[in-house]
């Protein structure tokens, strides 16, 4: 075994960093479980949007970001049901020319209070997506949709952070790693797509 792979294979198996790091991610999934009335909740308002002809909205910062995109992807398309409305839905974060017209010219903090203002209207949906829950942008973001009557939606880690008490439902894990916080995440987005269709079926 050449020195790389050795030292490859040693920092995998150094300190049972799987197994802490399933047993985080099991910490997690317990916590999704037991908020299933939440997932109810969050269910109730993205079909709201299909009744009322209105939109919703996804954002994060980073890896939060990727998720976004990946939940409006799943919202658009997997939630679909043949026949019946779909779902519109726009990750804020897609457009770099304006994340970075609006991070260079304005500010970083605006990113998403900007597009709220300009884009999102009453009966809206806002969804959010934090690790730390106290991103300066999404916290400015939150506030600006509040303001407007748009319903946020936060799915969030590390406890929730400031953001927790600013939305209107919030799905929260307490785990402080980034990866399973993140993987929370993107699971949350999943049962919340096959809630989605299944509800229209």
């Amino acid at each position: 075994m050449d020195a790389v792979r050795s030292r490859s294979m040693d920092a995998v198996r150094s300190r049972g960093m799987v197994a802490d790091y399933l047993r985080e991610l099991g910490g997690a999934l317990d916590e999704l479980a037991s908020q299933q009335e939440t997932l109810g909740d969050i269910t109730t308002m993205l079909l709201r949007t299909l009744q009322d002809d209105r939109r919703v909205y996804l954002f994060g910062n980073g890896g939060s970001a990727a998720t976004a995109s990946h939940a409006a992807c799943d919202l658009i398309k997997t939630a679909a049901v043949e026949g019946k409305p779909r779902l519109q839905a726009q990750c804020l974060n897609d457009s770099m020319p304006v994340m970075t017209a609006l991070a260079n010219d304005i500010s970083y903090n605006d990113t998403l209070s900007w597009q709220v203002d300009a884009l999102l209207r009453k009966g809206d949906v806002l969804i959010i997506f934090s690790a730390s829950g106290n991103s300066p942008n999404l916290l400015a973001g939150i506030a600006a949709a509040k303001a407007k009557g748009v319903s946020v939606v936060g799915i969030l880690g590390f406890g929730g952070g400031a953001a927790k008490a600013m939305c209107d439902a919030a799905m929260v894990c307490s785990s402080r790693e980034y990866g399973p916080a993140e993987d929370f995440h993107i699971i949350v987005t999943h049962v919340l797509t096959v809630a989605v269709r299944n509800a229209q079926r």
